[in-house]
């Protein structure tokens, strides 16, 4: 017989059924709620990271313009270019430091010849002196405290700030260091675009046959408080293509015996004793030699404003006699010129009354060195 009596409801289910949902709707609610008002959290932004890269050709302290490969028939700098802009600047920069790494049996760190380098310059100068082989760089956007513009090589200049350079070679691997930092306390400066922070000059010491890799590391600024600026990284290298041989300039000397008739065409007199004929014959150099004005050549020159030059001998520049009537300290060299410009390799001699011995060496291209004491 079919059971008439009402459904009965199982309130003991529906409690257990409830409880065990609470936890379901407490989650879709977080949910939810962290999805209505997402829009209104305010996201969070990295620092920015400011990278130091190389440039395969600087051409001047202001040049920030990366060239990433070159080609080089000479002497040639690298520079370190610092990409900051005026949106985002890098703050508080008390000093920094990078270093090149390079490969020391194609290279040396070293100037390119000063254009006041000449004799007689107002500068007293030392003739033949190269020019820095770290220039710092000069662009205009350094801002320090006061809102005054400031660039490195002027504070340098100024002496209101110094810096280091160091270099080390082992076997083939070069490195140069550059540290800058400015003097005082409250004289951080705000770097607001692309800055060059310095360029390194680099000579040919061979003609490699690879692509030549120039890297940067130990890339480091900080603040006025000489603590990290953590933000800033060594970035990029460089390349270099190498298509010329350096010049070598080298001579041997022969002691002309008293009363020798090879000064008479020169001083209309017989040879004294302090009379010496220099060979230069063994220079050479990739491309042609010439002794025409104002194109490359190899050329004699003397030290001493007292001493002539010596008179070249057939054939041209590469013979030449020196003829002087007692001992000094006169030091002869053998010029490479290209275009009007004084360059090494030079190969020097100081005479002396009992000499027969010879002096040369290989320098690299559009070198300077001190003063050798010979």
């Amino acid at each position: 017989m079919p059971c008439n009596r009402p459904a009965r409801f199982d309130n003991h289910r529906v409690n257990v059924l409830s409880a065990s949902k609470k936890p379901l709707l407490l989650a879709l609610s977080l949910i939810l709620l962290a999805g209505l008002s997402i829009g209104a959290i305010r996201p969070a932004h990295a620092a920015p990271v400011f990278v130091v890269n190389l440039d395969a050709n600087s051409i001047s302290q202001t040049d920030f313009t990366i060239a990433t490969t070159a080609a080089q028939t000479h002497g040639f700098r690298v520079g370190a270019v610092l990409n900051t802009t005026a949106a985002i600047p890098l703050l508080n920069v008390q000093g920094w430091q990078f270093t090149i790494h390079y490969n020391a049996t194609a290279f040396a760190p070293q100037g390119d010849p000063s254009a006041q380098a000449v004799p007689g310059n107002p500068g007293v100068l030392y003739v033949d002196g190269a020019t820095n082989t770290v220039l710092f760089g000069a662009n205009a956007n350094l801002k320090n405290s006061a809102g005054v513009t400031e660039n490195w090589n002027g504070l340098l200049t100024a002496g209101a700030a110094f810096r280091v350079v160091t270099s080390s070679v082992s076997g083939s691997a070069g490195a140069l260091t550059v540290a800058y930092s400015i003097l005082g306390t409250g004289t951080q400066v705000n770097v607001t675009a692309v800055n060059l922070l310095g360029n390194v000059a680099f000579e040919l010491v061979n003609k490699p046959s690879t692509l030549q890799s120039f890297t940067i590391s130990d890339v480091i600024f900080v603040d006025r408080t000489g603590a990290l600026i953590s933000n800033v990284i060594a970035g990029a290298g460089a390349t270099e293509t190498v298509s010329d041989s350096p010049p070598v300039a080298s001579f041997t000397t022969t002691h002309l015996a008293s009363g020798a008739p090879d000064c008479t065409p020169v001083t209309g007199a017989a040879c004294t004793a302090y009379a010496f004929k220099f060979d230069g014959s063994a220079s050479t150099d990739e491309t042609p030699l010439s002794t025409a004005a104002g194109t490359a050549g190899f050329f004699w020159e003397t030290s001493s404003r007292t001493a002539s030059t010596p008179a070249p001998l057939s054939p041209p520049p590469l013979h030449a006699l020196m003829p002087i009537s007692s001992p000094s300290p006169v030091r002869v060299r053998l010029r490479f010129t290209i275009m009007g410009l004084r360059i090494l390799p030079r190969a020097s001699f100081r005479p002396r009354a009992s000499s027969t011995s010879h002096s040369g060496f290989r320098m690299p291209k559009l070198t300077r060195v001190l003063p050798e004491t010979l």
